[in-house]
């Protein structure tokens, strides 16, 4: 599974992510996030101009926004991860079951740093067994 940058070029990289690839190849979670999103453009919670991106189903691996800093250091400055695509741009990091979609809402982040969940919506079972 090939790693990307959000946006900008891996030497200068900001958010570093694995492109999510479903199992079954059919294209049911990214319907099931298209079902929400219109509704969040429907009940006027999403701005029209930001439903027309596409959408990355993705897992975020590195973002700077979590890094350690020195004092004086800009917050949200890059790094370079060129040598991390080459050392790990083909590893398979393997299979997740999602069980729920959190719903965040963005720029608001709980107290770990990470997108505050303003709720979720479990998935149905689908009889997969991951021994959990």
């Amino acid at each position: 599974m090939m790693q990307a940058c959000m946006r900008g070029s891996p030497a200068n990289a900001h958010v570093v992510y694995a492109p999510i690839e479903e199992v079954s190849g059919d294209g049911r979670l990214l319907r099931a996030c298209q079902v929400i999103i219109d509704a969040y453009v429907e009940a006027g919670l999403v701005l029209q101009k930001d439903a027309r991106h596409s959408l990355k189903l993705h897992a975020t691996l590195m973002n700077s926004r979590h890094r350690k800093r020195k004092m004086h250091t800009i917050r949200n400055d890059s790094f370079d991860a060129r040598d991390i695509f080459k050392r790990y741009g083909s590893e398979d990091w393997g299979e997740y079951v999602i069980r729920e979609a959190h719903l965040s809402q963005r720029f608001v982040y709980d107290k770990s740093g990470y997108y505050r969940c303003c709720g979720s919506i479990p998935f149905p079972k689908s009889g997969v067994t991951d021994g959990c």
